[in-house]
């Protein structure tokens, strides 16, 4: 399949799984997905998508609980790629991608599973924020720097992401431990003056 037409699924509005993975389709049939209230599982893997636009998941927003996207060289995901999908959404596949950034994930907080695993994730600080997401969800997540250079097979939670706007506060926490409570105290601590020691004077024997 290389295209499916807009009107292509209007008699299967009750349909609750859609399975179009190993096809040829460029792009996500957003149009086609209207009129579909009930489809909870969407498999578009395998499909040579390199992108995904903006609302592309609108039609389906109401009721699409688990979501197949690997295997596909899809290179980027617009950030208003997942608009309308929230809470609802229990399994992402992202995997086997060339992905090197990922919107913002916070509104899944249902997620039971989320691969992004074999994607070559740049680990800068626009990434940041998946970081600080993978540190705050009890899933187990795979997701390896690719770049920076200095950061290359590192994973996403282990990246140091230094010089980045609201830099992490668990950074600043390590330095402070390593540094210890002596070093503070003497960091604050004035330093003393050098007292300047006095010249002897010889009395002259008149």
């Amino acid at each position: 399949i290389t295209y499916i037409s807009p009107t292509a699924m209007q008699s299967v509005g009750e349909l609750q799984k859609l399975f179009l993975d190993e096809n040829k389709l460029t792009a996500v049939p957003t149009i086609a997905l209207t009129g579909m209230p009930a489809l909870d599982e969407l498999r578009l893997s395998n499909n040579p998508i390199k992108q995904i636009g903006d609302g592309a998941f609108l039609p389906v927003a109401g009721s699409l609980q688990h979501l197949w996207l690997g295997d596909m060289g899809l290179e980027k995901i617009f950030e208003g790629a997942f608009d309308g999908l929230g809470a609802r959404l229990e399994s992402l596949y992202l995997e086997n991608n060339k992905l090197s950034y990922v919107p913002k994930l916070k509104k899944f907080t249902n997620l039971h599973i989320i691969d992004l695993s074999n994607n070559p994730w740049n680990c800068d600080c626009p990434l940041l924020h998946l970081r600080r997401w993978i540190e705050n969800t009890n899933l187990k997540v795979t997701a390896v720097c690719d770049l920076p250079g200095n950061v290359t097979g590192l994973s996403v939670e282990d990246a140091p992401f230094k010089n980045c706007k609201g830099s992490l506060p668990e950074e600043a926490g390590r330095a402070v431990a390593k540094a210890g409570p002596e070093s503070e105290r003497s960091q604050r601590r004035p330093k003393k003056k050098k007292k300047q020691g006095r010249k002897k004077t010889k009395n002259k024997v008149q």
